[in-house]
């Protein structure tokens, strides 16, 4: 088979090159834009909603009695355990996140709850450290002080309106494309 030589001009060149990166699609294309945005607020969502449902679950064990039977305050350690280890992941996930977020008030929000975050695990990690010799009364009551605290900063923190209306700016956008 022979090979043919094709001869370009510049304007061959350039047409042939916005052709294709209009079919591949680029960062500045809304489809990737809106598809990157979209993943970075469901797992904000995601991590958000995952804490505030493993806080529900512990304040119900602990609305429950007054005293609890060993198995059941090792059910509340764990579940304090594994609040760490969400929060812990939050904090891995923002930190990656906030390189990539081009949104400044909810990249702004982001980095402000990064060092709230580590207060509430080290205030948690110090309750599984010196729990075990409190009183259950008073493990209960700082246990659901923490977690109440937790959850009222989640839901009085500006992350979750920023988001809303960082969604509603992408759709504007791309809604008059």
């Amino acid at each position: 088979m022979k090979k043919k030589v094709i001869r370009l001009t510049e304007s061959d060149v350039e047409r042939l090159v916005k052709k294709i990166i209009s079919e591949v699609g680029g960062y500045d294309d809304p489809n990737v834009m809106g598809l990157h945005y979209g993943n970075i607020t469901k797992t904000i969502n995601h991590v958000f909603t995952s804490i505030i449902d493993m806080v529900n679950k512990l304040n119900v064990v602990l609305a429950q009695k007054d005293s609890v039977t060993e198995e059941e305050k090792q059910f509340i350690v764990g579940s304090l355990d594994g609040l760490s280890l969400a929060i812990e992941e939050c904090l891995s996930i923002f930190k990656k996140l906030s390189n990539e977020i081009t949104e400044n008030e909810l990249r702004r929000e982001i980095l402000k709850l990064i060092p709230v975050m580590r207060t509430f695990k080290k205030k948690i990690r110090t309750l599984l450290v010196f729990g075990h010799e409190m009183p259950y009364s008073e493990f209960r009551l700082k246990v659901g002080l923490i977690s109440k605290d937790l959850v009222d900063y989640i839901m009085d923190s500006n992350i979750l309106d920023v988001i809303s209306k960082t969604d509603q700016r992408f759709l504007n956008r791309f809604k008059n494309l």
